[in-house]
């Protein structure tokens, strides 16, 4: 695995997935939803992570939807994790 993947990983693992799947406030199908998603992501390259969670998780349309389904699952700081991990982790990162 490059390192730089393994830098995505560890991030959306530490901020994102981990939290949610060892939650005991979150639903089944969130926990089903969001480790399908991470093993999903395993297989991907770094530039491929990346692309996903900007265009995917972190559009607009896509934000409010899991913004809204997280908060109801008691996880306020989707926003903020999408918006640390945009700033962080950019095209210019990944070209680096």
């Amino acid at each position: 695995m490059s390192d730089k993947k393994q830098l995505l990983i560890e991030y959306l693992d530490d901020n994102l997935f981990i939290p949610i799947l060892h939650s005991p406030r979150a639903s089944y199908q969130v926990k089903h939803d969001f480790q399908h998603m991470r093993d999903l992501l395993q297989m991907f390259s770094a530039g491929g992570i990346l692309n996903f969670i900007w265009n995917m998780l972190g559009s607009a349309d896509m934000k409010v939807v899991f913004s809204t389904r997280l908060t109801d699952e008691g996880f306020y700081n989707y926003d903020e994790i999408l918006d640390n991990f945009k700033n962080e982790f950019t095209y210019d990162w990944l070209m680096s």
